[in-house]
């Protein structure tokens, strides 16, 4: 696909909505809750465990494994891929677009946000 067409389909979506419109959407969203309802979903989610009980889970989750095996279990994540490997996946990533296309992309996104 061309530079030309990422950047039509892009204001496409753009078009979708007018900035109008987007305000009253998400006016209409903030009014779903009164202030005071959101204070009283938020103090009966933090009623639910008592904080001795959230001390007691954290210990318990802590408590599955050793120190020592926490550090196997990242060193053997950390052997999965040589440095050599990890590189080289990098350089493929970077290559899928050239410096041209990524900064006309990022140019593009952020015309849509204004």
């Amino acid at each position: 696909m061309s530079p030309q067409q990422e950047r039509m389909m892009l204001l496409n979506v753009a078009s979708l909505h007018t900035e109008e419109q987007e305000r009253m959407m998400l006016l209409n969203v903030a009014s779903l809750h009164t202030e005071e309802q959101e204070r009283m979903m938020l103090l009966n989610v933090a009623s639910l465990h008592t904080e001795e009980q959230e001390r007691m889970m954290l210990l318990n989750v802590a408590s599955l494994h050793t120190e020592e095996q926490e550090r196997m279990m990242l060193l053997n994540v950390a052997s999965l891929h040589t440095e050599e490997q990890e590189r080289m996946m990098l350089l493929n990533v970077a290559s899928l677009h050239t410096e041209e296309q990524e900064r006309m992309m990022l140019l593009n996104v952020a015309s849509l946000q204004r």
